[in-house]
C-alpha cells in the first residue's frame, strides 16, 4: 500500500523503497520462511548455498559488518546501542522470516526511523543496528559481502594473509 511506510525518513539516495526489506516478513508470503536479499549492485561469483542453508542460531538475520573498531565505536554511540552491538551491512542479508514475523514490528521502525530521522546516515543499516543488531548472527565479510575496501584493510593487516585477484 501506499501508505506502507508513511512517515519513514527519506532522500533521493535513500527512498522508503529500501525498508522494504526491514517489512519482507509482512510483505512475503506465510509459507517462506527464509529469504536471502541482495543488493542490486552485488556481484556473485560462487554458489550461495552455504549461506542460504546455514543455521541462524536463534537469530533474525545473518549479515556482514565492514566497519572497524573505531567507526563501531562512533556509530554505537550515534545510534545508542551496546559495545557488543556491530553495525550491520544490509547489503547481503539472511532473513529468518518465522522469527521476524514474531519480532520485528513496522510501528517499532517507524517510531524509531521518526524518533531518530536527525542522525540516520543510512537509514535501513542504522534501524537494522539499533533495533536488532543483538539479533544477527555475523557471517563472514570476506567471502559474502566483499568490497575493494575490505581487501585494503585486510592486506594492511601484516598478520593476515594477502588477498589478491587470483585469490
Amino acid at each position: 500500500p501506499e501508505d506502507f511506510f508513511s512517515g519513514f525518513p527519506e532522500t533521493k539516495r535513500y527512498p522508503k523503497q529500501i525498508y522494504y526489506r526491514l517489512a519482507a516478513a509482512q510483505l512475503l508470503p506465510g509459507m517462506i520462511e527464509r529469504v536471502l536479499y541482495l543488493d542490486v549492485d552485488t556481484l556473485i561469483i560462487n554458489s550461495l548455498s552455504d549461506l542460504y542453508e546455514m543455521d541462524f542460531e536463534d537469530n533474525i538475520f545473518m549479515a556482514c559488518t565492514h566497519t572497524k573498531k573505531f567507526l563501531s565505536f562512533l556509530n554505537q554511540l550515534r545510534l545508542d546501542v551496546g559495545e557488543d552491538v556491530p553495525y550491520i551491512n544490509t547489503g547481503v542479508m539472511m532473513m529468518n522470516l518465522p522469527l521476524m514475523r514474531m519480532e520485528v514490528k513496522l510501528e517499532e521502525i517507524r517510531s524509531y526511523a521518526i524518533a531518530n530521522k536527525n542522525v540516520l546516515i543510512l537509514p535501513d543499516q542504522d534501524i537494522l543496528t539499533a533495533l536488532y543488531g543483538h539479533r544477527v548472527k555475523l557471517v563472514d565479510a570476506l567471502k559474502y559481502n566483499l568490497s575493494d575496501r575490505d581487501i585494503e584493510f585486510h592486506n594492511a593487516d601484516p598478520t593476515t594473509r594477502k588477498l589478491d585477484l587470483n585469490w
